[in-house]
Order: structure tokens, then C-alpha cells, then sequence
């Protein structure tokens, strides 16, 4: 019995130092190809993205799961309706470096997309600057992320509730009426915008 308990054990020590030395061939194996050829496995074709297209991929993602909205779009989005649609991430605003009108801005959210043209894509941006004040800005971004135009399309303020802008979107031009409601009569001004098939705004 203590013969056959020695024997076994031999041949379990035997067995052991092999699967060591296989592990250590695959190892060094695994070790060779990923010099030769920057891949973390031999067995597997598998290319890691980027940065950039790491940055492209999560920017697609974000614009296709954003609602969109059919034309004729009149935006007069204030403070008592932005938050109602659309996402909050403020690493896309950073990433595509997105222009605000003052330094003190705040509370970015995209809300929703435009399909204006195959060529390019259009989002809008809602953001409060300071506490009193609520722009909303229509963005175009070529299909590498990087953006193309931008026009403020709406604003809201609730200092004193005498301004606001409310922005009309069609296929190919974008009509803004400024209002000014400080007098007894309400005034405004109307500014036309023609979208150009490159993305930019032309104002008329």
C-alpha cells in the first residue's frame, strides 16, 4: 500500500512540474506575439479603438438615442419646460467644445436632434447662465464629432420676465422673433437664418 501511495505521488509531482512548464511555454508564448504584433491575445483578431474613436463612438451613441423631432419645430423652451427631455452629459459638451455666451454656464442638457441633411448632424443644447437666464442653442457637427455651426434658438429669463426668444425650424431656414414685453405693448424683432447643405447658418 505505501508502495502504491509512493508511486502515486511520484506521478502526481511528474504531472504538476509538466502543466507548470506548459503554462510557462504559453506564457511566454502569449508574451512574444503581443510584441510582435500589440494584441493581447494570439488566438483572437481584436483592435482596441482609439481615443478618438472611442470619443466618435460614444458621441454617435448619444445622437442616436436622442428624440427627434419633425419639422415645423418652434422651440420656446423656459425654464418651467427644459428639463422634460433629452440627456445630461456634460463630458459630450467637452468633447465636441461646445461655445457658451458667458463663463458662468451651467446645467447643460442635449435634448433632442433635427434632421436637416444626410451630411451632417444637428442637436440642440438647453443651458442655464447664472440663475436668472436660459439659453437654448442649436448645434451642427460633422460625422467626426467636431462641430460646424452653432445659433441660439430660444432664451428665457425670470429676473424680470421681459425677454424672450422663440425660435421657428424648417427644412431650410430658421426664423427667431426677439420679445421685448418691458413696454404696456409687446415689441419684437424677427431674424431669418437659411441652413446651408455644409452645416452653417446664412443669415438673410
Amino acid at each position: 500500500m505505501k508502495i502504491i501511495l509512493v508511486l502515486l505521488t511520484i506521478i502526481g509531482g511528474v504531472v504538476t512540474l509538466s502543466c507548470n512548464s506548459n503554462e510557462k511555454q504559453q506564457a511566454a508564448a502569449t508574451k512574444e506575439a503581443i510584441k510582435k504584433t500589440g494584441r493581447t491575445d494570439t488566438t483572437e483578431v481584436f483592435q482596441a479603438p482609439t481615443v478618438s474613436e472611442y470619443h466618435k463612438i460614444n458621441e454617435d451613441e448619444i445622437i442616436k438615442d436622442l428624440p427627434v423631432k419633425k419639422f415645423v419645430i418652434i422651440d420656446s423652451t423656459n425654464f418651467d419646460n427644459y428639463r422634460t427631455e433629452g440627456v445630461v452629459d456634460n463630458a459630450f459638451i467637452k468633447r465636441i467644445k461646445f461655445q457658451t455666451s458667458n463663463t458662468t454656464a451651467e446645467q447643460f442638457r442635449i435634448r433632442y436632434r433635427v434632421l436637416f441633411s444626410d451630411n451632417f448632424n444637428a442637436i440642440v443644447i438647453t443651458y442655464r447662465d447664472g440663475e436668472h437666464e436660459l439659453i437654448t442653442t442649436l448645434v451642427t457637427l460633422d460625422r467626426s464629432g467636431h462641430i460646424i455651426d452653432q445659433l441660439d434658438i430660444a432664451y428665457d429669463e425670470v429676473a424680470e420676465s421681459a425677454f424672450c426668444k422663440i425660435g421657428r425650424l424648417e427644412k431650410d431656414r430658421i426664423c427667431i422673433q426677439s420679445w421685448n414685453y418691458m413696454s404696456e405693448v409687446p415689441t419684437h424683432e424677427e431674424t431669418v437664418f437659411l441652413m446651408l447643405e455644409t452645416g452653417r447658418f446664412k443669415s438673410l
